[in-house]
């Protein structure tokens, strides 16, 4: 057996921000996807979804700007949702055409066939456990840094004032970040295309900014097979 445990990273967000996507508001809009690009999303994507009053994509293509304007992530390389980490699910995903293929593509040039085969196995080790097949699972974020060799993987939860959320880290997605870990601690470099990647696994929780001093983290564990 393994076990894994997250811990949440407070992030302090902008209320009225917030707000103002929402509301769908362009400038809003366009000011963010200006820095981040469309995270492999199509272009009308936040627009769309921001007009029918969602309330989606927000924490995603805000801390994709920090990723870029903070820790020099290009835009390119962060997938938001359209990535798998299964050998025979990218092995399907990377014949094909659109933003799947696209994400496909870029773990095909981060983690080599012996990582993302790992996987698979994980997942087979612990279906009739979890009653839950991972291979198309998949958590927020994945940001590339292909020229400095980092890569990391983020699920965000987002809460209102005084600490209250809708959100939940899913067990599909700890398991994901779970195997992912697993699979890198136990193979190392031959977990990546050519040599190691500075690798990072993120529970970021979205705080109000009037929130970010008095917020308390939470704390997940789970244990798997291996």
């Amino acid at each position: 057996m393994a076990s894994m445990s997250f811990q949440e990273k407070a992030f302090p967000y902008n209320y009225k921000q917030y707000e103002r996507w929402c509301e769908g508001d362009r400038n809003t809009i366009e000011s963010l996807t200006a820095v981040c690009g469309y995270l492999c999303r199509g272009e009308d994507t936040y627009i769309n979804q921001t007009t029918k009053n969602q309330k989606q994509n927000y924490p995603e293509v805000r801390y994709a700007v920090h990723l870029v304007e903070d820790k020099g992530f290009p835009k390119e390389q962060i997938i938001y949702e359209n990535f798998r980490l299964s050998f025979q699910v990218t092995n399907q995903l990377i014949k094909g055409k659109g933003y799947q293929a696209i994400g496909a593509g870029l773990i095909r040039k981060v983690f080599s066939e012996p990582f993302l085969i790992k996987f698979d196995e994980l997942c087979d080790i612990n279906e009739k456990r979890f009653k839950m097949n991972c291979k198309g699972s998949h958590v927020d974020i994945c940001a590339i840094n292909l020229e400095s060799r980092e890569v990391r993987f983020c699920e965000i939860k987002r809460y209102d004032f005084g600490g209250k959320s809708n959100d939940k880290f899913a067990l599909h997605q700890q398991l994901l970040l779970g195997f992912v870990r697993h699979a890198v601690d136990s193979l190392g470099s031959k977990a990546f295309v050519k040599s190691k990647y500075k690798f990072l696994t993120e529970l970021v929780a979205f705080v109000p900014e009037q929130d970010y001093s008095t917020f308390s983290p939470k704390k997940y564990e789970i244990d798997f097979s291996v």
